[in-house]
C-alpha cells in the first residue's frame, strides 16, 4: 500500500507517527468519575467543550446536566442542570468558541435545542445556560448533529431516523435565534452518524453520513455529500471498502487536519476501525477552493480480538491518537505509527464496582452511557 503514496504522502506519515511518540510520553491518561445519580435513566451522550473546561452530559431521562472544571485539571464540579426536550436526547455539540459558549442537543422529538451560556455580569452573577431557539424538524428523530468547522459560518447538519440529512445555517452568527433550513436531502435510509470534514477553508464543505440499519446495501453504509453553493452534490460513486455485508456503521469521525496534505477519517463498525484518506485537489469542475478527486484510501484497520462492540470514536487534537469506547464501558487508546499502523497503547477499564453491578442479563447499569442510536 505505501507504494501509492508520493513521497510527501510519506513524510506525513512520519511526521505525524513521531509526533505520536513524542505525545504519549509525556501525557499519562487519567480518569475521572462523575457522580451519574444525576441521571434516573440511560445517559446517551458526553461532550467536552474545545476549551476542555465544561462537560455536558444528556440522558434518556431529558435531563441535561453540565459539569465545569476547576483547579487547572482537578475537580468538577456540577453548576447547572435543566430538562431539555420532550424526548429521549440523543446527541448534545459545542459549537466553535468564535460563536460564544453555544451548544445544540438533539432529540427523538424531532427538535434540535440550541442553548447559549450567558457572560458574567458586573454585579458578579454567575454565568448559566438559557435556551435560545429551536430548530423543528417535522418528519422524525434526529439521531446526531455536527456543527460545520468556524470557517464555513455558524451551519448545524443534522440525520434523521428516516434517512434524511438536514442542513442549518444562520446568515447572523451574532443572532442565532434565526437559523435557516438551506438543505434537506432524503437518502432514504436511516442514517445514525455525521460529520464533517475538518478541511481548510478553500476546500469544499464535506458531509459524510452512515448508517447502522442491517437492511442497507453495502454501498450505502457511507454516504458523502458535497455542500456547495449552489445544491448539496451525492457522490454515488465512492465505494468504501472493505466494508462488510450487515456491518453496522456505528460512528464516522474526521481527525483534525495539521499541516498534512490529506484527511483522515475513522470509520467504526460493531467489531473494528477502518482509517481512510480524504485527498483533495485543485479542481476546474468546482466554483472555487479545491474539491475531493479521487476516492478515500484505506490507511488503516483496527482489528483487535475483542468481544465487547465499538461504540463511539474520538481523535486526539493533533490526530495522531485514537480513543475507542467499547459497550462495555472500556476505552483503548491507539496511536498512530509510521506506515498508517496503528498500534494499542494504552487500556482503561470501568470501575470494577460497576462491573459488579450487572444484572442478570448482563447490560451495563443505566449511570454507564451508552452511544446506541
Amino acid at each position: 500500500m505505501n507504494s501509492e503514496f508520493t513521497p510527501d504522502e510519506i513524510n506525513c506519515f512520519a511526521l505525524q507517527s513521531e509526533a505520536a511518540r513524542s505525545f504519549m510520553r509525556t501525557c499519562v491518561p487519567k480518569a475521572a468519575f462523575l457522580p451519574a445519580y444525576e441521571h434516573k435513566d440511560v445517559i446517551t451522550h458526553v461532550e467536552l467543550s474545545l476549551d476542555g473546561l465544561i462537560l455536558c452530559v444528556v440522558s434518556v431521562d431529558k435531563v441535561i446536566t453540565l459539569w465545569r472544571r476547576v483547579d487547572g485539571f482537578g475537580k468538577w464540579t456540577k453548576y447547572q442542570k435543566f430538562k431539555g426536550h420532550s424526548g429521549a436526547i440523543w446527541r448534545v455539540r459545542f459549537a466553535h468558541p468564535s460563536f460564544g459558549n453555544l451548544l445544540a442537543t438533539c432529540s427523538i422529538d424531532a427538535n434540535i435545542f440550541l442553548f447559549l451560556e450567558s457572560p458574567i455580569t458586573k454585579s458578579g452573577r454567575k454565568a448559566f445556560w438559557q435556551h435560545q431557539t429551536t430548530l423543528k424538524y417535522y418528519t422524525s428523530a434526529i439521531l446526531d448533529i455536527r456543527f460545520a468547522p468556524f470557517f464555513h459560518g455558524l451551519m448545524l447538519a443534522a440525520c434523521t431516523a428516516h434517512g434524511h440529512v438536514i442542513v442549518y445555517e444562520a446568515h447572523d452568527p451574532l443572532n442565532i435565534n434565526y437559523f435557516n433550513l438551506i438543505y434537506d436531502i432524503k437518502l432514504g435510509t436511516r442514517l445514525s452518524t455525521i460529520d464533517w470534514n475538518p478541511g481548510r477553508y478553500n476546500e469544499i464543505p464535506i458531509l459524510v453520513v452512515g448508517s447502522n440499519s442491517p437492511e442497507v446495501p453495502n454501498d450505502k453504509r457511507l454516504t458523502v455529500l458535497e455542500i456547495s453553493t449552489n445544491a448539496p452534490t451525492i457522490r454515488e460513486n465512492i465505494q468504501f471498502e472493505p466494508i462488510l455485508p450487515n456491518e453496522k456503521v456505528q460512528c464516522v469521525k474526521f481527525a483534525p487536519q495539521i499541516a498534512a496534505t490529506y484527511t483522515k477519517m475513522a470509520v467504526a463498525t460493531k467489531r473494528r476501525i477502518l482509517i481512510y484518506g480524504f485527498f483533495f485537489e485543485k479542481s476546474g469542475k468546482t466554483e472555487k477552493g479545491q474539491a475531493m478527486t479521487r476516492p478515500p484510501r484505506l490507511l488503516g484497520e483496527i482489528c483487535d480480538d475483542i468481544s465487547s462492540e465499538v461504540m463511539t470514536l474520538q481523535w486526539n487534537s493533533g490526530g495522531a491518537a485514537l480513543s475507542v469506547m467499547h459497550d462495555d464501558g472500556t476505552i483503548r487508546i491507539y496511536k498512530q505509527t509510521f506506515g498508517s499502523a496503528f498500534v494499542k497503547i494504552v487500556t482503561i477499564n470501568p470501575p470494577s464496582h460497576l462491573l459488579q453491578d450487572k444484572g442478570d442479563t448482563g447490560m451495563p447499569p443505566n449511570h454507564v452511557a451508552r452511544h446506541n442510536s
